[in-house]
């Protein structure tokens, strides 16, 4: 690019071509001038010559036979034709006589010919002519007419300055004629390499507007072309770009690309979450120096060495540990473009969690379902092999096998009551009712067990209606209630308190019964979960009573909370929002 940026900032091209082409034009018309010149001095010297010549010849015509005559002749022919002189020579070459006498006989000595001389600074024309036969005279031989050429402004300075002349206003004339034809050729060409400029700015929208010769037009219309071309295709790799980067930005694996050095690429917003770390402060530093992980530097250079995909699972530690699936594999290289790497990371955590807790879950009801079965096959196998037992032995262990009868039942009982809970699309039926009338039967279903106890029940409720499951409500009260008692000493109250916080119902059965350690409180709502295993399994609990109390509490958009001391009870709280009635269902109760 910066090649290309120096190449069009060089001067333009009519700048170089038109002092060029104007020195050509100039060069000739200073050759044609000179040769004019020299043709013209060498035509003007040979009329000089030849206007001498016929004064030699007239003068030889009409010379006197007497000296004196002749004197008076030649002068008067010098006056006559502004000559420089006129000599007579003798037929053994002396000078007979002359006028001014003897004035070129050293300078121009015996010469025969005709032509131009120059001595010292001075040039002379001279034509020699030889005496008629008919007009000869004893001793006389040739006439010889000498004219000055340097005398004054001559015809030779003005033709010169008249093609001087000539010669400027022509090359003035040329030099406007050059100035507009490259102009008509460079208009076009400067307007190209703007366009040029603009194109490599990045500027795809400019165009050539120009004028001039067919040839750099079709060029124009060509580099036109060529930025639509490329405006198109750079629009389309944008856009393709966007869609990729929108791609990258909305998925939920994280995407590393690295180079063949192990330099970070690119990596989208999912990466740099899960990897702690912001994408652009990431690129281009090393995977190791970003990331501070050696697992996965690990796993990249040996994706990058090797020829089959790599998959693996890291742990990274942060405030809580990541389960990260990591599936690396090499890129091929592409032109200048060695080979690199691509990660993807996919968080696992919850699946790991859940995978835990369906082992937990599996291991609960395992234990949950193998202690009854046990037993119950314990004293059936008893009741088979002993047919000596009297009869109130054998109703005695058959109580036995209904108790834990009783017992698989309620867990099952309990478990399908779960899956039902927790199914997204289950369709509750929501409904007005009356908030004492659930409340006192809930109270009666635990009516055997406060009886057996003897615990006082305490109730606070306000009168009205509230909005929701009745059923499920009176559920999760028969729930609340019945571990409030279980876990009582015989005598001690039970409260049940039913009133409105804002827009919420709110219930809360209190007791003051053993209580909950602090470090089980926030587990108190897991399945199967219980602070103490052997007096839960004494008491008949099947350990979902309060999981499936949060599950209702969830169905009717509300929570569960509960406050604990140990040693001195336990209070459990449900609130559950009346602000307004699901759809397709009367307005809930104000």
């Amino acid at each position: 690019m910066r090649r290309i940026r120096r190449r069009l900032s060089r001067p333009s091209l009519f700048a170089r071509i038109y002092p060029i082409h104007l020195g050509i034009v100039a060069a000739a018309l200073l050759l044609v001038a000179g040769t004019a010149l020299v043709t013209y001095a060498r035509a003007d010297d040979s009329r000089i010559v030849a206007r001498l010549a016929t004064i030699a010849r007239i003068v030889a015509a009409g010379l006197p036979d007497d000296a004196d005559g002749a004197q008076e002749y030649l002068s008067g022919i010098i006056g006559a034709a502004s000559l420089d002189s006129i000599d007579v020579f003798a037929s053994d070459g002396s000078l007979t006589y002359g006028v001014p006498t003897g004035a070129h006989s050293r300078t121009l000595g015996r010469r025969t010919d005709s032509g131009i001389v120059r001595l010292d600074t001075t040039r002379y024309a001279y034509a020699v002519e030889p005496l008629s036969a008919d007009g000869a005279r004893p001793g006389i031989e040739r006439v010889r007419v000498v004219e000055r050429l340097d005398l004054g402004p001559s015809r030779r300075g003005r033709a010169i300055l008249t093609v001087l002349t000539a010669l400027t206003l022509t090359l003035c004339a040329a030099a406007a004629i050059l100035f507009r034809y490259l102009r008509w050729i460079d208009q076009p060409i400067s307007a190209i390499r703007s366009t040029a400029r603009h194109l490599a700015r990045g500027e795809l929208n400019v165009r050539v507007r120009a004028q001039g010769p067919a040839e750099l037009l079709a060029l124009a219309a060509d580099i036109d072309e060529m930025a639509n071309q490329l405006r198109r295709r750079i629009a389309d790799i944008s856009h393709q770009r966007n869609q990729l980067e929108a791609i990258l930005s909305s998925m939920l694996e994280g995407v590393v690309v690295l180079d063949g050095s192990q330099t970070i690429v690119s990596l989208n917003d999912a990466a740099g979450r899960l990897l702690s770390v912001s994408p652009p402060s990431a690129t281009g530093r090393t995977l190791l120096d970003a990331l501070r992980n050696a697992q996965l530097d690990e796993v990249a250079r040996e994706a990058l060495t090797g020829d089959q995909p790599v998959e693996r699972t890291i742990t990274l530690y942060r405030e809580r540990p990541l389960h990260v699936q990591v599936h690396a594999t090499a890129l091929e290289p592409n032109g200048a473009s060695p080979r690199g790497s691509l990660i993807v990371l996919n968080d696992i955590t919850r699946l790991v969690q859940l995978e835990a807790l369906r082992r937990e879950f599996v291991a609960n009801v395992s234990h949950e379902l193998r202690t009854p079965i046990t037993s119950i096959k314990g004293f059936v196998e008893t009741l088979l092999d002993d047919e000596t037992a009297d009869r109130e032995e054998q109703r005695r262990f058959l109580g036995i096998v209904l108790h834990h009868t009783n017992r698989l039942n309620a867990i099952i009982e309990d478990l399908l009551s779960l899956s039902r809970l927790e199914q997204p699309d289950q369709q509750l039926r929501f409904e007005r009712f009356a908030i004492a009338t659930v409340v006192e039967s809930a109270i009666e279903a635990c009516s055997s067990r406060i009886a057996e106890k003897r615990i006082p029940i305490e109730r606070e409720v306000t009168d009205g209606y509230a909005w929701g499951n009745p059923s499920l409500i009176e559920q999760a009260l028969i729930n609340l209630i019945d571990n409030a008692v279980k876990y009582s000493a015989a005598g001690s109250p039970v409260s049940v308190a039913v009133s409105r916080r804002d827009a919420s119902l709110v219930i809360q059965v209190r007791d003051r019964g053993a209580g909950i350690p602090a470090r089980d409180l926030p587990r108190v709502f897991e399945r199967f979960y219980r602070t103490d295993r052997a007096r839960s399994r004494e008491l008949g609990g099947t350990g979902l009573g309060l999981a499936i109390v949060k599950h209702i509490a969830l169905a009717h958009h509300g929570r569960v909370d509960v406050e604990s001391v140990y040693a001195e009870g336990s209070t459990f709280t449900i609130e559950i929002p009346q602000t307004a009635a699901p759809e397709g269902e009367p307005d809930a109760p104000t």
